[in-house]
């Protein structure tokens, strides 16, 4: 009867180990700093449990959330911890819902408090494609532009000067931009593309020797003041 006891015992005991969900204490919920290149969000914790990792979910309309990174977690812990994760996916909306999925090694899952970001800066335009850094006549790349108007285009040389512009009309969506390169000097130059009071530079080269193309999308971006 004792052994019998021991044994139910002894198997709620790993019953209830196993149904084990991830938890966390948070030293510091969800905080929030908009950047140029996007959201980053930190947060910490003082104790976690069968923690494997977090991911992130985002939703413009505080329901219907959709993934937009995983960070991993500590196991058990309970010491602080402290975590980063940046949001560099562009959008047009203003609101932004984020909150944390707590998943444990064995797949379930708790959620943390739901944090708002009422966003300043809206990314208009981001650089997703270009051919090649470096080229001997033509430059082009993609741009995905969340909103339509008219974008002004400059390339200007190493001694800051313009050498050339224009204006193109971007459509909601993927647009073209091809630049010829062919009556510009050897040298760096920096293409700017403007739409809406924010910016895009790429860095290229021209160069008079044949390169091999690559595909790069190092871009900068930042958004204009009121008065530019």
């Amino acid at each position: 009867m004792l052994r019998k006891l021991y044994t139910t015992f002894m198997f709620s005991i790993l019953l209830l180990h196993s149904n084990l969900k991830a938890d966390c204490i948070f030293e510091q919920g969800i905080q929030t700093k908009e950047l140029g290149i996007g959201i980053m969000m930190t947060w910490s914790t003082s104790e976690e449990t069968e923690n494997g990792l977090f991911i992130i979910e985002k939703s413009d309309a505080g329901s219907d959330y959709v993934n937009v990174g995983t960070v991993k977690g500590s196991g058990n812990s309970r010491a602080l911890k402290n975590y980063n994760f940046l949001d560099a996916r562009a959008s047009s909306a203003v609101k932004a819902y984020y909150r944390l999925k707590i998943v444990d090694f064995d797949g379930t899952f708790s959620y943390s408090e739901i944090t708002l970001v009422n966003r300043k800066l809206v990314n208009n335009l981001a650089i997703v494609q270009m051919s090649s850094e470096t080229t001997t006549r033509l430059f082009s790349c993609a741009i995905d532009a969340f909103t339509e108007g008219s974008a002004a285009l400059k390339l200007v040389n190493s001694e800051g000067k313009t050498v050339w512009e224009n204006t193109q009309t971007f459509t909601n969506g993927l647009n073209a931009v091809t630049l010829d390169m062919s009556s510009q000097k050897e040298g760096t130059y920096k293409l700017v593309i403007a739409l809406n009071k924010e910016e895009e530079t790429l860095v290229l080269r021209k160069s008079l020797d044949e390169v091999e193309k690559k595909i790069n999308v190092a871009s900068n971006r930042r958004a204009l003041g009121p008065n530019r």
